[in-house]
């Protein structure tokens, strides 16, 4: 899964000029909390510069934190991208800051649910039973990740001398798309480790997932994200190679024709072909190419069963095009925001 992140807070002070002490002290009292606060989130997710899964109380422990900041003092924080490269950029006030902290947090779940979608992966690959939950659960956090976006989205007004990519409304909004793609990506997923539904339902699962993952490519590549518009991509093409694969069992189970179900894994193949050359232009291109290439080895080993089957069983043609993928299903939506967030 694809995950962009913010760099860290460098510097952050208070200008207290024309205001009263009162407030000036106020000010800086709740910019120590704050700090401390950020510096303990920072400490436990950023290792390396490797993303780690957070407890919840570190999250809330950052967010919580603006209900009580004052607005009278002014404050100034630096901040650079993690999404696409800018100089450190100054914002002045208290709303520009709870963007760009919702900014991290998000970056924080998308951590999380990137390492639980991994862990899943791997399950499923060395054929370990399906735990749903635990799809749902991994699914969850990238949902709450698209709600703290669109959140910035929605809010956003670019400060003095620009904002980092993620703050604008575009920046934002690409990240929350990516962030619904991938929640959709694993509630496909999930259909198909349960076994929970036919395959034509499942492939529909996976095209609403390519859809996502297309719309975040292209907003994202608009907004300088060269490498995780790329990784949007190469997962659009891993999704619709899944699609493929879901409407070739339908072909084979529901209609018992090999032919037009070859002629699926056919389209999956060249899916896949084509998320190799997004795949090059990421910030991970080895470990998006170990993907496509084990996706790609599970289409050679069921197109070989097929042929089998067509040519010895059933003595199906196969079509010189596949029929057009179902209509998408999407059944994912941004979460709310939880208090203090």
């Amino acid at each position: 899964m694809a995950c962009g992140k913010r760099a860290a807070l460098v510097t952050a002070s208070v200008d207290g000029d024309g205001e009263p002490a009162q407030d000036w002290g106020d000010a800086a009292r709740w910019l120590v909390k704050y700090l401390l606060a950020l510096n303990q989130f920072e400490a436990t997710f950023f290792i390396d510069n490797e993303t780690r899964p957070l407890p919840g109380g570190v999250l809330s422990a950052v967010s919580t934190l603006f209900a009580g900041a004052p607005v009278a003092s002014r404050l100034l924080f630096d901040w650079s991208s993690g999404l696409a490269p800018c100089p450190y950029t100054r914002m002045a006030g208290i709303n520009a800051e709870r963007a760009a902290a919702r900014a991290l947090l998000a970056a924080a779940l998308r951590g999380a649910g990137s390492a639980a979608a991994a862990e899943l992966a791997a399950a499923a690959a060395a054929a370990a039973p399906p735990d749903p939950p635990a799809y749902i659960a991994a699914a969850a956090l990238f949902r709450r990740a698209a709600g703290l976006y669109t959140a910035v989205a929605d809010a956003a007004a670019a400060p003095d001398g620009g904002a980092p990519a993620e703050l604008t409304p575009a920046g934002a909004a690409a990240l929350a798309c990516l962030s619904l793609a991938d929640a959709q990506a694993l509630a496909a997923a999930k259909a198909g480790a349960a076994g929970t539904v036919g395959a034509a339902a499942r492939a529909s699962l996976h095209v609403g997932a390519v859809g996502l993952y297309k719309r975040a490519a292209d907003a994202l590549a608009a907004v300088g994200a060269a490498p995780l518009a790329a990784a949007a991509a190469a997962a659009a093409a891993l999704e619709a190679a899944r699609a493929r694969g879901a409407a070739a069992a339908a072909r084979f189970v529901d209609d018992l024709d090999p032919g037009k179900a070859i002629a699926e894994l056919r389209e999956a193949a060249a899916a896949l072909a084509a998320g190799r050359a997004a795949a090059a232009k990421t910030a991970t291109p080895a470990a998006w190419r170990a993907a496509l290439d084990a996706e790609a080895s599970a289409v050679a080993t069921a197109t070989a069963a097929l042929e089998r089957e067509r040519t010895v069983v059933y003595m199906t043609p196969v079509p010189a095009a596949a029929a057009p993928l179902p209509a998408p299903r999407v059944v994912v939506a941004a979460a709310e925001l939880a208090a203090g967030e």
